[in-house]
Parts: structure tokens; sequence; C-alpha cells
């Protein structure tokens, strides 16, 4: 793990949140068990600054989520499995 810069978002007793790491994760809120991770980009020029910043917003079994690699992820809430992303 690493640092949290922006607020968790709540969803179906699961926590979402990303991390200075480059992982954003999902955890249960009542266990505190992770449910998954994903892992995302990584931009050497950046150094150790790439990570998960924003909060997310979590709709219809997609959360949504920026990231310091320039990308907006659309993750499926369940698995944590890519669902799309846009460069920005």
């Amino acid at each position: 793990g690493d640092v949290l810069h922006a607020s968790p978002a709540l969803a179906a007793g699961v926590l979402f949140f990303g991390s200075w790491d480059s992982y954003f994760y999902a955890v249960d809120a009542a266990t505190g068990k992770e449910k998954w991770r994903f892992h995302g980009g990584e931009d050497s020029l950046m150094h150790n600054q790439v990570g998960f910043q924003s909060s997310p917003a979590v709709v219809n079994g997609t959360v949504y989520t920026g990231c310091r690699d320039s990308n907006l992820y659309a993750l499926d809430t369940a698995t944590g499995k890519e669902k799309w992303r846009l460069m920005t």
C-alpha cells in the first residue's frame, strides 16, 4: 500500500479506493478483507508519482476512477476487471 489522497466510495457493503501504489482496491467494509485489486498504468517519467488520486464513483456495477497515468478507468465492481479506459 501507499498514501491515500481521496475519499473512498461505498456501495453494496464494499469500499472502493485508489492509492499511490498504482493499485485500485475493493475491500469488504464489514471485514476489511480485500476483494480484489486492479493495477493502473505507470509512467517512468513521473517516477513514483503515478497512482490513483481521485474519488471514485459507483453506478450500476461499474466503478469509475481517474489515475495519474492519464486514464479514466471503468472497472467491474464484482471482479475488478477493466471494462474500458479513456486516455485524457
